[in-house]
C-alpha cells in the first residue's frame, strides 16, 4: 500500500504496562484506524508478546534487574501491508526509541520514532539523541512522551526539558505538533507532554487527544494530509477530459470485479484501482505555468506578524533586551523562509519533464542574458556605473520627498482663516454638552419601540394611500 495516495494515520499512547490493556487497545485500533500505532512505557520482559492482527510489532524492552518488574520500553505497531524495514536505534543517553522507516515505492523514506523520556533519568543528552535519531533519514517523525513542559505547546510551566526542546525548535528547521488540550492527568494538574517533532516534512495534519484508553495519558491521533504539501502550490494542470475518458474506457481499460476477502485486501485492491485513475489523469493532463501564484505558510506569516510586533516594542523601549529578542525571532524567521525557498526551487526541479516542455522553457531562462539597466541622465551627466545610477535615483527620490512650504500665499491664508476662527469666542456661542452616561442609552434604548415601518392601513393621508407604489 503506497500511503502517499491515502493519507497517514499515527496514534501515540503511553500505556504505563501495556500487557493487561491488548483488548482495549485492540478495540482502539478497530475504531480510529491507525496506520502506525506507538506505545510508551510498555513495561515488557523477555517473554511478554504482544500480538495484533495483520499488523507487525517492533519493540526496545528496557533491560530490569531479575525478579523485578519491567519498566519503561517502547514499540511500534504498524500494519503488515506497509513497506517498511526496522531501523535500529543507536545507544541513546537520555531517551528510548523504536524506529522504523516507511519505503514506498518509487516515494520519499519516512522516519517514524516511538519516544519515551523518562523524568527520573539526566536531561543533558536530550538535544544530542534526538540529532542522531533525526539524522538516521531525511523526513521524521519523532512522536511520543517527552516530559517536557514549554508554555509554547500548551503547558503552564517550563522545566529543563522543555526549554531544550525549545531552543531546538527555535535553532533548527524542527516542527512540533502537539494537541490543544492535555494529554496527560494528574491529581491535581494536566498538562501536554505527548507530542511529535518533525523534520523535513511539508504535510497538512490534524491532532487530538483522545480520552480513552485506561492509562494516566490520553492516546494522540495525528492525521496526515500526505497528498498536499502545505509549503508549496502544486502545478496546475489542464486535462483533456476527452481522452481521460477514453483511456478508461473498456477498450483500454479492464476492471476486475472487487473479489476482497479481509480488510488487508479491500486496501490493497482500493490502492491498485487508485493509483491506476492517477496514472490515467497524469496521462490525460499537461501542467498549466502559474505566473503569478504565491503562497506563505502560516508558520511563515505568524512569525513576520510577531517579528513586527517584537520590532515596534524595541523602537518605543529602546531596550537592549528587546533588541535580542527581536533579532532572534528576525534569524528564525531568515532561516524558515530560507529554507521554504530551497524547497520550492527543489519541487520546481523535480515537476520539470522533458515531454511537456518545462526542461526546456526553464534552461531556456537560465541561459537567457538578463536586460542590463541602462545609462541614465542626471544633474551631473549621463550615469553609466551602478554606484553613478544610484546617485541619480536617490537625488530623484530625495528631490520629490521633500516638506510642503507653507509659506506660499495660499497656504498662510488658510492658515489664518482656520486661526481666525478658533480665536473668536462667537463661534462657540453654545456650550458642548456632556457626553451621555451609558445609563442614559440604556433608558434611551428601552424607551424606543420596536416596530416595522407602517403599511397602507397605517398611514392616515388619503391621497398617500391612493399612490400606486404603496
Amino acid at each position: 500500500m503506497d500511503y502517499s495516495c491515502f493519507g497517514l494515520r499515527i496514534a501515540s499512547w503511553n500505556a504505563n504496562g501495556v500487557r493487561s490493556r491488548t483488548v482495549e487497545m485492540r478495540d482502539f485500533i478497530d475504531k480510529h484506524h491507525p496506520d502506525i500505532f506507538l506505545i510508551q512505557e510498555t513495561h515488557l520482559g523477555p517473554g511478554d508478546s504482544l500480538q495484533i492482527p495483520n499488523f507487525t510489532t517492533y519493540r526496545n524492552d528496557r533491560p530490569h534487574a531479575p525478579n523485578c518488574n519491567p519498566r519503561g520500553g517502547t514499540a511500534i505497531i504498524l500494519k503488515s501491508s506497509l513497506p517498511h524495514h526496522h531501523t535500529p536505534t543507536p545507544p541513546m543517553g537520555t531517551l528510548e526509541a523504536t524506529s522504523v522507516t516507511l519505503t514506498p515505492p518509487g516515494g520519499t523514506p519516512l522516519l517514524i520514532s516511538s519516544i519515551y523520556i523518562s523524568p527520573n533519568i539526566p536531561y543533558q543528552h536530550i538535544n544530542t539523541d534526538l540529532e542522531a535519531l533525526f539524522s538516521l533519514g531525511g523526513a521524521s517523525i519523532l512522536c511520543g512522551d517527552y516530559n517536557a513542559h514549554h508554555t509554547s505547546w500548551g503547558s503552564r510551566r517550563i522545566n529543563y526539558r522543555g526549554t531544550i526542546i525549545k531552543n531546538l525548535l527555535d535553532s533548527t528547521d524542527t516542527q512540533i505538533i502537539a494537541p490543544q488540550t492535555p494529554t496527560r492527568f494528574g491529581h491535581t494538574s494536566a498538562s501536554i507532554i505527548d507530542f511529535a517533532l518533525t523534520r523535513n516534512l511539508h504535510w497538512h495534519c490534524q491532532v487530538e487527544s483522545i480520552s480513552e484508553l485506561s492509562s494516566d495519558h490520553n492516546p494522540i491521533l495525528i492525521s496526515f494530509d500526505t497528498n498536499t504539501r502545505f509549503a508549496f502550490p502544486k502545478r496546475h494542470t489542464s486535462t483533456d477530459w476527452a481522452a481521460f475518458r477514453d483511456l478508461l474506457s473498456p477498450a483500454h481499460f479492464s476492471f476486475h470485479p472487487i473479489t476482497a476477502r479481509t480488510g488487508e485486501d479491500v486496501e490493497t485492491q482500493v490502492a491498485d484501482l487508485t493509483n491506476k485513475i492517477l496514472f490515467t489523469h497524469a496521462l490525460s493532463s499537461k501542467p498549466v505555468n502559474a505566473r503569478h501564484s504565491s503562497y506563505v505558510s502560516t508558520e511563515i506569516r505568524e512569525l513576520i506578524v510577531e517579528r513586527n510586533r517584537a520590532r515596534k516594542i524595541w523602537q518605543f523601549t529602546r531596550n537592549p533586551s528587546d533588541k535580542r529578542v527581536l533579532n532572534n525571532i528576525h534569524n528564525r524567521l531568515r532561516r524558515k523562509i530560507k529554507s521554504f525557498q530551497n524547497k520550492i526551487w527543489e519541487d520546481d526541479l523535480r515537476s520539470l519533464d522533458p515531454d511537456d516542455g518545462s526542461l526546456w522553457e526553464m534552461s531556456k531562462e537560465l541561459r537567457k542574458k538578463k536586460t542590463p539597466v541602462y545609462a541614465l541622465n542626471g544633474p551631473a551627466g549621463i550615469a553609466n556605473t551602478d554606484s553613478d545610477k544610484a546617485e541619480v535615483l536617490a537625488c530623484s527620490l530625495e528631490s520629490q520627498f521633500q516638506n510642503n512650504d507653507i509659506s506660499h500665499s495660499s497656504d498662510f491664508i488658510t492658515n489664518r482663516i482656520v486661526e481666525n476662527y478658533f480665536l473668536n469666542e462667537n463661534n462657540f456661542d453654545a456650550p458642548p454638552l456632556p457626553p451621555p452616561m451609558p445609563s442614559e442609552i440604556i433608558e434611551y434604548i428601552k424607551k424606543s419601540k420596536v416596530k416595522r415601518a407602517p403599511g397602507r392601513e397605517g398611514i392616515t393621508n388619503k391621497i398617500l394611500q391612493n399612490l400606486p407604489y404603496l
